[in-house]
């Protein structure tokens, strides 16, 4: 399920996005404030693997539940 806005788009993560979570997630100023509690992701191959696991789960959740990958339009 992917939302749409004049600026973003709202969507799944996959694969593809792990550089880019592990900008985020790899940094422990962002896991320490995460619910359910996180630990810092610490390369690439392990942020692979926490996005399979997402795309697993997700379709068990109920929207808005998730975890979303938002990205700029341009």
């Amino acid at each position: 399920m992917d939302l749409t806005t004049e600026r973003l788009i709202v969507r799944d993560w996959s694969e593809d996005d792990a550089e880019a979570a592990l900008a985020i997630y790899g940094t422990a100023d962002v896991t320490r404030w995460l619910t359910p509690a996180m630990d810092r992701v610490t390369d690439a191959a392990a942020m692979r693997s926490v996005l399979q696991a997402w795309q697993q789960a997700q379709p068990n959740l109920v929207p808005p539940r998730g975890r979303w990958a938002v990205q700029r339009k341009e």
